[in-house]
């Protein structure tokens, strides 16, 4: 991410519950008695019980005799309602155990960080406690320059990655960085002080981003440069993170976002930095600049040609293109998401921010449910939930903007 001028609604969590019909209950069947007539020699107490005993017992009596003239289909609907409301009843038993056992499994991504190790940390923390084979964290690149803790940041990048599953992308500052950067470079105005001084010198600094030093190495190897993920586990759509964004055409050249990734990575690993295809995904910013309309168009073209439901990218502060500071910019009816929110200090940001895909998954399916941005204790920005690509139910706002 450079500052030159270098050219959120959710699912719906419930499920609606079915009202089974209340059946009332059966009489009681009456009780065969003989009645008593009252007899001439009887007192006056004795025939006002016998006379109240007859009016129960007639009463009892055509109750009787109403119920064995009810028709047989009646007394079958009766039953089939009952049968029918136990069913229902069961049913939504099964459903409410089934949201209660469901596993919550997650895809983290943090934006830029430009060597604010406090800002990391506080992001980090957003995404907490990470769950190693339910949970994957993605760092979408520039973590060096600007700030002056560069070398904390990358170490507790390694660290995550040595206890979770982490996939880290290259962005344009590591790219140049690792081009290497001496005093006399354009780009040394992006380098501190105390970033300086953490090293020694500057050819201290520019061996440890060296082939062989320890942070070169590290880019080099195990950085990648594009990533198309899901959330572990669980089989829906799929998200393209990249640094600063890619063309249909470069993604049609070479065939899939696997093939892009590969051939990125070999550049990484052979040294050969200064190539079209590194200078596009790590420096363009044609998806944060371009016209709305376009914009929307080539991001469907990128998302048909890549198999993804949306595209994710750094790089372009959003302050810098309308955005609220330290709030990401949702585009294209959330197809597109720009996620740098120059969270840094060093940027006049100073607050942290991650992307967050939550699916529950019960067996072997899973159901996405919900994407937002946590931007500080308490703030969550909402992100649509999409329908796949090509499909017909398009957002209001993606036609808009299309």
């Amino acid at each position: 991410m450079s500052l030159s001028s270098s050219s959120s609604s959710s699912s719906t969590r419930g499920i609606s519950e079915d009202h089974a019909s209340r059946i009332d209950g059966q009489m009681d069947r009456p009780t065969s008695r003989r009645m008593i007539l009252p007899s001439t020699t009887t007192s006056r107490c004795q025939k006002n019980k016998i006379f109240h005993s007859s009016i129960r017992e007639t009463r009892s009596s055509t109750s009787s005799k109403m119920r064995r003239k009810e028709p047989r289909s009646s007394r079958k609907s009766a039953r089939s309602g009952l049968v029918s409301s136990i069913v229902l009843t069961t049913m939504w038993s099964s459903l409410q155990s089934t949201q209660v056992s469901g596993e919550m499994h997650r895809l983290l991504m943090i934006p830029d960080i430009h060597g604010d190790f406090d800002v990391m940390q506080e992001a980090v923390k957003f995404v907490e406690p990470i769950h190693p084979g339910k949970d994957k964290l993605i760092f979408t690149g520039d973590l060096v320059d600007r700030g002056p803790q560069p070398q904390e940041c990358y170490r507790l990048s390694q660290k995550l990655k040595e206890q979770y599953n982490v996939t880290r992308l290259t962005g344009n500052h590591e790219w140049i960085t690792i081009m290497g950067v001496d005093a006399n470079a354009p780009f040394a105005q992006y380098v501190p002080r105390e970033d300086l001084m953490s090293f020694g010198s500057w050819s201290q600094r520019m061996h440890s981003f060296g082939p062989t030093g320890e942070l070169g190495k590290m880019i080099r190897e195990e950085f990648d440069v594009i990533s198309l993920e899901q959330i572990p586990g669980v089989p829906l759509s799929k998200t393209l993170f990249v640094h600063a964004g890619i063309t249909h055409q470069t993604l049609r050249q070479y065939g899939s976002v696997q093939a892009v990734k590969e051939a990125g990575k070999a550049m990484l690993m052979a040294n050969n930095l200064d190539t079209p295809l590194l200078n596009e995904i790590l420096q363009t910013r044609h998806l944060a600049q371009g016209q709305p309309r376009a914009v929307c168009r080539e991001v469907q073209q990128i998302l048909r040609t890549g198999g993804a439901e949306r595209l994710v990218v750094g790089h372009t502060p959003t302050p810098l293109i309308g955005g609220e500071p330290g709030k990401p910019l949702i585009k294209c009816g959330g197809r597109l998401l720009l996620m740098d929110v120059a969270m840094s200090k060093w940027m006049g940001g100073g607050t942290p921010a991650a992307l967050i895909f939550e699916a529950e998954k019960t067996g072997k399916k899973g159901t996405l449910k919900r994407i937002y941005v946590k931007i500080r204790a308490g703030e969550e920005i909402e992100v649509p939930i999409l329908s796949t690509i090509g499909s017909r139910s398009t957002s209001e706002e993606e036609k808009e903007e299309l």
